[in-house]
């Protein structure tokens, strides 16, 4: 798509000078955000930079360099396959940089600090392709790359990923729609191929869509030329054609992890529900005739109508699909930076008052008070302008689809909850229903497996900053205009009066800012810090906007060539100052100390045998007291260092040990089923609850509990490491052979049944250690042994065990099946030699 904007901005006439300033506004703030982690020894420190994707690739590098695939995690649950799990990123091209010889810290801050630098690249790119100036390019650059929606993902780093290819992959679609070339649909299933192999499918999806999206809206506004029915006349050129092959490129290229990932999801807990919350699952459940009949006889609503109107049931997956909505709310974050409270290393968010407030994605929206006013100067959706048309369509999506939770469903839920004065019993329907995530969910094959609507935003993020540089042009080129000014002049009274309203008002509301809640790891609100929050925004917004209002009325900025390069300057520098709190970093000496409960084992971990199996009890049971009662400034250090000692998953990866329980991005439903039910039952004649005896069976060596009695104020006073005695051995021979079919329902109250049935018929016990139960079509038949006139002993031992690989000598007197306490995956093979 070409602009008809012009090319022509006030130059600075050294082009040397022009390059190198053009660099610093991206260049310095970028290194004045990551320096600390490039150049001295610290790494990023928030969320899962820290906890999960850390560990997790330090793990897959190590892998690599022993010369084997990844295939197969035995530290994860009791085993778990890695090629199932996008998030393990396997195949993505760009970690060889984890191959190089540096050390693994330095080369982990790299790649996520690259990865910034590849975004602003993309979008630079992006912006000089539809003809934007050099200057207009790098406003949109600094505002895509240094705004919180991007900086923040340095914390959520396979997001990051595809956050930078986002920009190229837009290009891209242009490219292959517009001038309908065949490469570029190549180039943009390469692309979309690098976003899945990054990790986030979901973000690939989102870009096909938008192609899907933009296709149709150049076919409603193509005329019919004679340069239209030249190029229909080829095939290979109709945009459905390139749609399918960029789609069906896109498939093959990502084919290597994502086939093994459809498979695992089919069997976890994204696909076990009870009621659907998608068109596609509706007929699944229909298929259930025991459901279907039981409701029909208590005249209860069709099981579709119920789930996809209905609120979704907490601890599900439908309820986690709509974790991460952006509120409404919020979005004044847009213009005032940090307005909400800064999230951390102490606790000043007081936005956490709002009731709907929920999980935070990014803890700011901010991107620039600059270009977020340019870009609402320049958002339309009937221009003239195709490109600005575009852009304007990709905001609104983008900001709608963010919403996720806060649908018509929401907005009802709200107005009868006023009416009432009190929160609705009974919504009229589910609160995300109406709003466009919800729509996506139910018009989308497979959309309903992914979560956080928190994502879409980046694409909102990404419009705005394009949209701001097309209107820096639109300056240079012409007289300011009268509305312009106006926006800038009104921003400033509207900042100027809250300002006031907050220094009249400040004993009131810093009461009503004590009564945030306190945050289980940042602590109590610190007041006082989140009023300094509010009236910096305001004083901030303020004179910026007065700053551009005088700085634009002057006169044209063509006729003073220094004009807007000090806008984009300040503007670099004002929305690094506003966001650097986002990057948080920690000593690596505090991933590299040796867990605490080390210190506990007998001896090393011996090569060729079994990981040590460890049960770390559920993370907010173990979460210090104090934390809560208590503010610091290295917070964020000290949950490093309380995580590395009780080993939070993922981080017994950096060890040799293995967790039993290791929530994932995805879990397999039957393996969550049976810790649900073990710590729900309870076992007839029995002192012992279900739990415990699960841990037992599950051969596990070490437990990580909270400590009953402190002894003193330290934190690691508050846990306890304890050894369980009377373990099952990892591995055993069984004699009697219990059958069930497999079950066809996803529903999760039939595979708790079956559960139940399995581990403990009629409420108590079954003795494993005799009888193994067997899930299959047909039912097995234990082959005879050869007879023999030597007497034997029956035994069982695991001589060798490797990560994907396990060999174990057994002798038996009587027919048997020989037990391995492991994952069972379809892709697993036994091979008997006698």
């Amino acid at each position: 798509m070409i602009s008809s904007a012009s090319q022509s901005s006030p130059g600075i006439r050294q082009p040397w000078l022009k390059r190198l300033l053009l660099l610093a506004t991206i260049l310095l703030p970028w290194s004045w955000l990551f320096g600390p982690s490039l150049f001295t020894d610290q790494t990023p420190a928030f969320r899962d930079a820290a906890h999960f994707h850390y560990p997790t690739f330090h793990w897959v590098a190590e892998q690599w360099q022993k010369k084997q695939i990844p295939l197969w995690n035995p530290q994860e649950n009791l085993g778990s396959p890695t090629m199932s799990d996008l998030s393990s990123s396997l195949f993505y091209p760009l970690k060889i940089i984890f191959q190089l010889p540096l050390p693994y810290p330095a080369l982990y801050s790299w790649y996520i600090a690259l990865h910034v630098l590849l975004a602003a690249y993309g979008t630079y790119r992006l912006s000089r392709y539809w003809q934007v100036s050099c200057w207009g390019a790098s406003l949109a650059t600094v505002s895509y790359t240094l705004g919180g929606s991007l900086l923040s993902q340095h914390a959520n780093v396979i997001y990051l990923v595809s956050a930078a290819w986002f920009p190229f992959a837009l290009q891209s679609t242009d490219r292959m729609l517009v001038k309908r070339n065949w490469r570029s649909a190549v180039t943009l299933a390469f692309l979309l191929t690098l976003m899945t192999l990054g990790g986030d499918p979901q973000s690939a999806y989102n870009a096909g869509l938008l192609a899907g999206v933009y296709a149709l809206v150049l076919a409603r506004k193509q005329g019919q030329s004679a340069e239209t029915a030249q190029i229909r006349t080829r095939w290979f050129q109709h945009r459905f054609i390139l749609l399918t092959l960029a789609g069906g490129l896109t498939v093959l290229l990502s084919a290597i992890q994502v086939l093994p990932t459809w498979q695992w999801t089919r069997q976890s807990r994204r696909a076990a529900y009870t009621q659907p919350h998608s068109l596609y699952e509706i007929p699944a459940t229909w298929k259930r005739p025991d459901d279907v009949s039981t409701r029909k006889q208590a005249g209860q609503q069709p099981p579709g109508v119920t789930g996809i109107l209905g609120t979704p049931a907490k601890q599900t997956h439908h309820r986690h699909i709509y974790h991460f909505s952006v509120g409404p709310w919020r979005f004044a974050e847009l213009l005032w930076p940090n307005i909400s409270g800064r999230m951390y290393p102490v606790h000043r968010r007081w936005i956490d008052q709002f009731p709907g407030e929920g999980r935070i994605w990014s803890p700011t929206l901010y991107l620039g008070c600059l270009p977020f006013l340019l870009a609402c100067m320049a958002w339309s959706l009937r221009t003239s302008d195709p490109t600005v048309r575009w852009l304007s369509y990709l905001a609104l999506f983008g900001i709608l689809a963010s919403l996720g939770w806060f649908g018509l469903g929401w907005l009802i839920y709200e107005i009868q909850s006023l009416v009432q004065g009190h929160s609705a019993a009974n919504p009229t329907i589910g609160q995300p229903v109406g709003g466009l995530y919800w729509l996506l969910v139910q018009a989308l094959p497979g959309y309903v497996k992914f979560r956080y609507p928190a994502k879409w935003f980046i694409v909102a993020s990404l419009a705005l900053s394009l949209l701001a540089g097309k209107q820096l042009d639109l300056l240079v080129n012409q007289p300011v205009s009268n509305r312009l000014r106006r926006l800038f002049a009104f921003t400033a009274i509207i900042s100027g009066l809250a300002l006031a309203g907050v220094l009249i008002l400040s004993p009131q509301l810093l009461h009503q800012l004590e009564k945030t809640s306190a945050h289980s790891y940042w602590g109590p609100i610190e007041a006082p810090l989140a009023m300094q929050d509010i009236l910096v925004a305001l004083i901030q917004t303020t004179l910026l906007s007065l700053g551009c209002c005088w700085l634009l009325s002057q006169s044209r900025p063509s006729d003073n060539r220094w004009t807007v390069p000090a806008l984009v300057c300040l503007t670099a520098a004002e929305i690094t100052l506003a966001n650097s709190w986002l990057v948080l970093t920690s000593s690596n000496d505090q991933w590299q100390a040796a867990p605490a409960i080390e210190s506990q084992f007998p001896g090393a971990h011996s090569p060729g045998k079994p990981p040590t199996r460890i049960f770390r009890s559920r993370h907010g049971t173990l979460i210090p007291k104090h934390w809560s009662a208590t503010s610091s400034w290295l917070r964020h250090e000290e949950i490093i260092s309380w995580d590395r000692n009780t080993l939070l998953p993922r981080h017994h990866l950096l060890s040799s040990h293995a967790l039993v329980e290791s929530p994932g991005s995805i879990q397999s439903a039957d393996y969550r089923s049976l810790w649900e039910v073990a710590r729900t039952s309870r076992v007839i004649g029995n002192t012992d609850n279900a739990e415990q005896m699960l841990l037992s069976l599950l051969g596990v060596n070490y437990l990580i509990t909270k400590s009953p009695t402190p002894k003193s104020s330290e934190a690691r006073a508050d846990i306890q490491f304890q050894q369980l005695k009377n373990r099952f051995p990892r591995s055993w021979i069984s004699h009697k052979l219990v059958h069930f079919s497999p079950i066809k329902s996803s529903s999760p109250d039939d595979l708790r049944a079956r559960t139940e049935d399995v581990f403990f018929p009629s409420g108590k016990a079954r003795d494993l250690r005799t009888s193994a139960v067997v899930e299959s079509a047909e039912k097995p038949v234990l082959p005879q042994l050869p007879a023999t006139d030597a007497p034997t002993m029956e035994s069982c031992q695991i001589v060798d065990y490797q990560d994907q690989e396990v060999t174990i000598e057994a002798r038996l007197t009587s027919p048997g099946m020989v037990i391995l306490s492991d994952t069972y995956t379809k892709n697993w093979r036994a091979t008997v030699a006698v």
